[in-house]
């Protein structure tokens, strides 16, 4: 009676194991380790209690080698993480704000209004200017700050010249760009989010000679 019900127990444990998933096989394992073992108090006879202790030493020496693999990988993932080096354009971003002090600054705030979307100039002679024309000198480092103002997904870009900044979605964020000016002329500025610049987001910057 007592080895059908063992035995019953085992199969329906063994069916139950299979089922389960590659992430809860140490914990199923140690389950039937210990289902395995409360069985040993129920069989009397020496064989039966043989065959059990080694179903017990045959799993708990599973659990071992699993144990062993899942050691091995953590600590190469750990190793990979401490070595993975930063991305080159953060470096590359870092050593351009160390070598580029701005000696003019801009800031301007998103805005959507009537329909259209626009850039609003903050401060100085741009303040509450739409998509105001920015006027700098040949040879400027110069730093533009945009703030969110409207809590839609904007970025800002200059035609031309090579600048893009990242996209801010959240009212009140903030993001800038910092270049030096090199070339002079007309060029463009925009909001490169589709529909943006077409919908008004767009002004001009202008290098002139010194």
């Amino acid at each position: 009676m007592n080895t059908r019900k063992g035995s019953s127990l085992l199969k329906s444990e063994k069916i139950r194991k299979s089922k389960i998933g590659a992430g809860n096989l140490l914990p199923a394992i140690a389950i039937i380790i210990a289902i395995l073992s409360a069985l040993m108090v129920s069989f009397s006879s020496q064989a039966e209690l043989a065959v059990l202790k080694n179903d017990i030493k045959a799993l708990e020496a599973e659990l071992g080698i699993y144990k062993n693999k899942v050691d091995i990988i953590t600590k190469s993932i750990e190793e990979k993480v401490t070595t993975i080096p930063a991305p080159e354009h953060e470096h590359e971003e870092s050593k351009e704000s160390e070598q580029l002090q701005p000696t003019v600054e801009f800031m301007l705030q998103t805005a959507f209004t009537d329909g259209s979307f626009s850039f609003l100039g903050m401060g100085s002679n741009i303040n509450e200017v739409k998509n105001p024309t920015l006027y700098v000198t040949h040879g400027a480092v110069v730093k533009i700050v945009i703030e969110n103002g409207d809590g839609i997904e904007h970025d800002f870009v200059i035609e031309g010249l090579d600048v893009h900044s990242k996209h801010i979605s959240m009212k009140g964020e903030k993001t800038s760009v910092i270049f030096k000016a090199e070339r002079e002329g007309e060029f463009y500025y925009y909001c490169s989010i589709p529909g943006h610049r077409e919908l008004g987001m767009e002004g001009k910057i202008v290098i002139e000679e010194k």
